[in-house]
């Protein structure tokens, strides 16, 4: 079933202007640590917490908890749409997104 989401349009296109951002979006087709996703995009990790930060603010990545058995649970991060759509009407854009929500929870099994 797929939902879709009306975003603040200001902020979303402040994070996606970001080419780090949009990077990280690119390599978020699973949940992957803050950790991972400074190694895989060849950036700081303070880098990429700000930017996972300022995503999760903008309604484009969600967060989670990768459960280990030896403890210590990490959190995890994941591109949380399937689409973003951008709509003008007369003087206003709109952006919008389309979450997937049956790919969601089969990814996270």
């Amino acid at each position: 079933m797929s939902t879709t989401t009306t975003l603040d349009t200001e902020r979303a296109l402040d994070i996606l202007a970001d080419e780090e951002a949009r990077q990280i979006l690119s390599i978020l087709d699973q949940p992957m640590t803050a950790d991972e996703i400074a190694e895989e995009c060849g950036i700081p990790r303070s880098n990429a917490y700000r930017k996972l930060e300022s995503l999760d603010d903008a309604g484009l990545v969600s967060d989670g908890i990768r459960l280990k058995p030896s403890g210590g649970h990490p959190v995890t991060y994941r591109r949380d749409f399937e689409a973003v759509n951008l709509s003008v009407g007369g003087d206003t854009l709109s952006l919008a997104v389309t979450r997937d929500h049956e790919n969601r929870q089969a990814s996270q099994e």
